[in-house]
């Protein structure tokens, strides 16, 4: 009986689970599922996918889930939800069924009138007690009438009914599919250099309207530049191919983009291509993204591993997965001529002068935004300052930066960060795979370069509880950080893309919204000592109806003080707040007779 048990369980393994997606109904956020999951009789735990790569949380939207039927032949189950582990649900296989058919709806997906996205992960239930690499899954999607599809899964852009090739279940929640009516497709040649294959690249945008997906030549020609930067740097390609998905919509989904293997899902707003600005921005979102092919997906922290999405996911590495790959989301579009070094000047001297500020920095040390980070993603944005957020993204920018200027000068500028990308993400191209990695693993290899404490150097930064290291870390790259009344071009883009907010946390000490209310304030600041809170509203200044124009002004006058009346749920309030300092912009200025570290740091090599 036992054998015979297994015999029956192995059979059911050996199919692979067959997930047929009805998405015509995209545009209402509606998707329909229909599984063939084979089971053997008895107990059966079904698990929707908690842990999702990327993510790096629990956020797996089980809450779209609805309207679930189980049945075995013509019998509908009973199943259960497992009521300490709400991602479990339990379910009796009789005697006699091979497989069970599954129908589900899954609501409030991402999609609009034009485009959306299909992620697997959402529209999946598969049997709890292996790995993901070893439950097989075909996937087959009917798409909206007159809409296109592609994917990872898909390169070939397709419409009607896709049927994507078997795969494995980590692969298919690697692979979301992008659809829309209006979509371009532009693939990518980039050179081949040693080390580095010319594997294909391409890039899918579907947007809301005809001329919002239209692709600038010009801009083409940049994007195949940082094709072949980043393969410079890490001296290897980890895919067989990489495709960038990118949905162009004012469709709010709360992340601007997800890394994937072999692509990336992006999401700006619909008039994203028509923008220089927008351009720019989405040139740096596509790098980061990109970057986390190698630094995130290839090498994964091994705390960030949940072989079947249950198992609890370290975040304690994300000052390398995600802090270096911001770091080289900055770096790269630089190098290939998205962004002017002066401009980027400007965008690290804003990310410094932001952490000198930021009164989180004096409990929270950066190692704890990103063990924390389950927590702080979900964190509200108010009291920010104070709290901290996932700062492991950019304040790492600060740290790696560091790293690299410290390389540069214990070699005598023989070696750079990109020496140790290459050593600690290279290898054998043309294949997926992951390799995990431990912390001691990233300080060996900078020893393998360099010798050096660089534990204790490294730790120090993450551990400390002041921002004191930043103008170190600037300094040894050539620079300083100063203060002065010219505008910083990064903070007027930041304002420029709040539509209407604007951020004084450098002089007066406060940010607004686009409606005037306080998104934060600087606690060691002169609004924060007079009473001024997140959530109060900005009615006037010095008695006038509150502006932009208005508050420049009175904060360009050097007049203290300055009066707020303030809206403060139903009461009114004036503060006083004692500020004459006038306007505030960190900018970069450069040490004479230093080595300019920053600049070969900025510098292209594909040429």
């Amino acid at each position: 009986m036992h054998l015979l048990a297994a015999l029956l369980a192995g059979a059911a393994q050996a199919q692979p689970i067959l997930a047929k997606i009805d998405a015509t109904q995209a545009s209402r956020r509606l998707f329909a599922v229909q599984l063939s999951v084979p089971v053997a009789p008895g107990p059966c735990n079904l698990l929707y996918a908690k842990w999702l790569p990327g993510e790096h949380g629990p956020t797996g939207p089980i809450d779209g889930l609805v309207d679930l039927h189980i049945l075995a032949g013509a019998q509908e189950l009973n199943w259960q939800r497992d009521p300490l582990e709400m991602y479990r649900l339990k379910v009796e296989v009789p005697a006699g069924a091979d497989h069970l058919d599954v129908r589900f709806s899954f609501v409030g997906g991402f999609a609009s009138e034009k485009l959306g996205v299909i992620c697997w992960n959402e529209l999946l239930l598969y049997p709890e007690g292996k790995s993901g690499d070893d439950i097989r899954v075909q996937g087959t999607v009917q798409l909206p009438a007159g809409w296109q599809g592609v994917g990872a899964m898909a390169t070939t852009p397709a419409s009607g009914e896709i049927r994507l090739p078997e795969a494995d279940l980590t692969t298919m929640v690697d692979s979301p599919l992008l659809m829309g009516q209006y979509m371009t497709h532009v693939p990518f040649k980039p050179r081949a250099f040693p080390n580095v294959p010319a594997l294909p690249h391409g890039l899918h945008v579907a947007g809301e309207r005809p001329e919002a997906v239209k692709m600038p030549a010009d801009y083409n020609k940049v994007l195949n530049r940082l094709v072949e930067e980043t393969g410079l740097v890490f001296q290897s390609r980890h895919y067989a191919h990489y495709d960038w998905l990118i949905s162009l919509t004012e469709v709010s989904r709360g992340f601007g983009g997800l890394e994937h293997h072999q692509s990336s899902d992006n999401v700006m707003e619909e008039d994203t291509l028509l923008e220089e600005s927008g351009r720019q921005a989405l040139a740096e979102l596509l790098a980061h993204e990109f970057v986390h092919s190698w630094c995130g997906k290839f090498r994964r922290p091994a705390g960030l591993l949940s072989p079947d999405y249950m198992k609890p996911m370290d975040g304690s590495l994300l000052w390398v997965y995600e802090g270096l790959t911001t770091f080289w989301g900055e770096i790269l579009p630089v190098r290939a001529g998205v962004m002017k070094p002066d401009r980027w000047q400007d965008t690290l001297a804003y990310v410094a002068a932001s952490y000198e500020h930021e009164a989180g920095k004096r409990w929270r040390p950066l190692a704890d935004t990103a063990t924390a980070a389950q927590r702080l993603y979900e964190a509200p944005t108010s009291w920010r300052a104070l709290r901290r957020s996932t700062d492991f993204y950019a304040e790492s920018i600060m740290l790696w930066l560091e790293v690299d200027a410290r390389l540069r000068e214990l070699s005598e500028e023989k070696f750079s960060l990109d020496d140790f990308c290459a050593r600690f993400f290279g290898g054998p191209s043309g294949e997926v795979r992951v390799k995990p990695y431990q912390e001691e693993e990233v300080y060996s290899t900078l020893n393998g370069l360099v010798k050096n404490d660089w534990r204790k150097e490294i730790r120090a930064r993450l551990d400390a509880k002041d921002g004191k290291y930043f103008r170190a870390a600037l300094e040894k790259s050539g620079y300083r950080l100063i203060y002065n009344d010219k505008k910083n071009t990064e903070m007027t883009a930041n304002d420029e893309r709040s539509k209407g907010g604007v951020s004084r946390m450098f002089s007066i000490g406060f940010s607004l919204d686009s409606g005037a209310k306080v998104r934060d304030v600087d606690e060691a600041g002169p609004s924060a000592r007079a009473g001024l809170a997140p959530g109060m509203t900005v009615v006037a200044i010095n008695g006038r109806k509150y502006t932009k124009k208005i508050l420049d002004e009175a904060i360009a006058s050097k007049s203290a003080p300055v009066k707020l009346l303030v809206e403060n749920g139903d009461y009114f309030r004036e503060l006083t707040v004692n500020y004459s300092g006038g306007p505030h912009y960190p900018h970069l200025e450069r040490i004479p007779n230093t080595p300019d570290r920053l600049s070969q740091a900025l510098k292209g090599r594909a040429q």
